[in-house]
């Protein structure tokens, strides 16, 4: 067995390889080899040997011959396959044919090699047998954890972090008052979550609940928008309107980026809030609203008053509760239940089961800044579930999440061209069911070429089936 150095990177501890092997020189070759690449070894010469190994079933992979003395290892191998977490076992023979191939995989064996095996060739298979085993036990500590009660969905909104809990209790407190409530928070956060949240637990919930984002608005629109208008009250107005005021009668009025609302629009929400009196335009008819407003921001609207962009009075009036929503990147302990929940939603709209994550994507996930928030995470999950239909998400992300920075300006012309590689690489062997060969022939690539490839950037066939 030729040694080929290769450092064991990206989990965060040493795996347990258990190897049961009979033949002395192979197991001593292990024996010395693996260790130097960061795992921790233990040598059987028998299956019985094992079994009576208490960690047997926590090894991160298991090395088993065919031939053993005693109990053969397709024998062993079923026995293990019993278990519910048994880890991936790599089947290794020196007398190698299809049929036992094929009983071997029946059995549930991670892989098959025959000897002699080159390292290369046995240190790739068992790094993708440990992070397989690493990111499903990722996945089930998250899926207990999305099932467990530390487990938080509260309308719509996820999140068992101390942040979020403050949060769930702000609502369920300011909620039940009449008073105006702003939400500050950056984009992305959930404010529109909040706010619907604040209005199902209040008195209003049986009213309805009326959103109007001013920062898409024209100007000339925000009076109508807001009031309403008779007929004939402008160029255009050829029926009369109700505005937010009279729809949200009894309900509430939910105004996102309120910042981008002009002063003179200002002025007229500030009567409104002081006196409970507006009039639709082209009328003298007074009307009353008893609507409870909710705004959202995520400017500084301090500066803004400051700055003479926003009035004083009025942000006296629509800051009687606040509640301050906290950036993704500060509440990062939410990621694993906002990851197991947005892949089980967007699953059951694909129809699909949920795939496993490897570790350097789960990796990847939790050290991004997350600019976008909530909105980008959804967006990106969404993205990764669409464009990976396979078992596993290994390796690939969208162009913006390549780089530690994530900014598509940021992108080195390396990163793009590795981006594209590993899409066309992923793409043949897809198209070619698994089959190396037919992918490098697509892609114009030496067979070997297209495996060192695959080895560098870590990327699995889609399939398995035998080739010649």
């Amino acid at each position: 067995m030729k040694s080929k150095t290769q450092n064991n990177k990206g989990l965060p501890f040493s795996p347990l390889i258990v190897v049961i092997e009979d033949e002395q020189d192979f197991s001593l070759a292990l024996k010395r080899q693996l260790p130097r690449l960061g795992y921790n070894v233990k040598i059987f010469a028998s299956s019985e040997e094992a079994a009576n190994e208490p960690d047997l079933l926590n090894a991160s992979c298991i090395l088993l011959d065919v031939f053993l003395p005693g109990r053969n290892g397709i024998e062993a191998l079923s026995s293990l396959r019993k278990h519910s977490f048994c880890p991936p076992v790599i089947v290794i023979t020196d007398h190698g044919s299809i049929e036992v191939a094929i009983e071997a995989m029946k059995c549930g064996a991670w892989d098959f090699l025959q000897k002699p095996i080159k390292f290369d060739v046995l240190n790739f298979s068992i790094k993708r047998a440990v992070e397989h085993h690493f990111l499903n036990q990722c996945l089930n500590q998250m899926q207990q954890q999305a099932t467990g009660n530390d487990f938080t969905v509260f309308e719509g909104m996820v999140g068992s972090s101390p942040q979020m809990q403050r949060i769930f209790r702000e609502i369920k407190l300011y909620a039940p008052t009449e008073s105006p409530v702003l939400i500050i928070g950056e984009t992305g956060t959930g404010k529109e979550l909040v706010a619907r949240a604040v209005h199902t637990h209040s008195k209003q919930a049986q009213g309805a609940l009326v959103a109007l984002n001013m920062g898409g608005m024209l100007e000339g629109l925000i009076g109508s928008e807001l009031f309403g208008h008779e007929r004939g009250a402008f160029t255009g107005a050829i029926h009369e309107r109700k505005g937010c005021f009279e729809l949200a009668k009894g309900g509430t009025i939910f105004l996102d980026e309120i910042s981008n609302l002009p002063l003179q629009g200002q002025a007229k929400l500030l009567r409104v809030l002081e006196t409970g009196e507006y009039k639709r335009i082209g009328s003298e008819r007074q009307l009353q609203t008893d609507a409870r407003i909710i705004a959202a921001t995520n400017h500084r609207l301090e500066e803004l008053v400051r700055k003479g962009q926003f009035r004083e009075d009025l942000l006296f009036r629509l800051n009687a509760l606040q509640l301050q929503l906290p950036p993704l990147r500060e509440r990062l302990d939410d990621l694993p239940e906002l990851i197991v929940y947005y892949v089980n939603h967007f699953c059951r709209k694909l129809g699909r089961k949920p795939p496993t994550f490897y570790p350097t994507v789960l990796a990847a996930l939790r050290s991004y800044n997350w600019p976008g928030n909530i909105r980008e995470l959804r967006h990106s999950i969404e993205h990764l579930l669409l464009t990976n239909p396979g078992d596993s998400i290994q390796n690939w992300f969208p162009p913006h999440l390549i780089s530690n920075n994530f900014s598509q300006e940021k992108i080195s012309l390396r990163d793009k061209v590795k981006a594209l590689e590993v899409s066309e690489i992923r793409q043949a062997l897809a198209s070619s069911r698994g089959n190396t060969s037919t992918a490098a022939k697509k892609l114009g690539l030496p067979r070997p070429t297209l495996i060192d490839k695959m080895k560098k950037y870590r990327i699995q066939p889609t399939a398995r089936i035998q080739e010649k």
